[in-house]
């Protein structure tokens, strides 16, 4: 399983994530998609034995359908109940193993915004979600 599915499939157990789908969102209020911006390499070290340390990042991205209604705190309590649940799983050491070595690895969310407004009274919001971890090759 690849970095993208293992974090999927633990987001899936938080509780506003209820019913996520991967890569897709079907525009209803309530629904939510986990988009993946790909897995990128922060950096490489080699070492006297010819083993590689690779320090990687899989940066994926939460996007909330929303009702769109003036004072609505629901919206922002989304945002900030999932950022929350998010840094107390990684904290607390229950987000999933992706690498070679738990010590360093870190899964972090980004500030949650509204990306737009659409027809029918909704709205799109979106979290950055990171999740950092090592890769070691002898």
């Amino acid at each position: 399983m690849d970095s993208v599915q293992t974090v999927y499939r633990w987001l899936q157990t938080c509780p506003q994530l209820q019913g996520l789908l991967a890569e897709y969102t079907d525009g209803t209020v309530g629904s939510c998609g986990l988009f993946s911006k790909g897995e990128q390499e922060i950096s490489r070290q080699y070492d006297v034995t010819g083993g590689v340390t690779l320090k990687l990042r899989c940066d994926l991205e939460l996007r909330y359908v929303a009702p769109r209604l003036q004072g609505q705190p629901d919206n922002a309590q989304w945002v900030m109940a999932v950022t929350r649940w998010i840094r107390e799983q990684s904290l607390a050491g229950h987000a999933p193993r992706l690498g070679d070595d738990p010590r360093q690895e870190r899964i972090r969310v980004g500030p949650g915004k509204m990306q737009t407004v659409r027809q029918g009274g909704t709205a799109l919001y979106s979290l950055s979600v990171q999740a950092e971890f090592v890769k070691k090759k002898e």
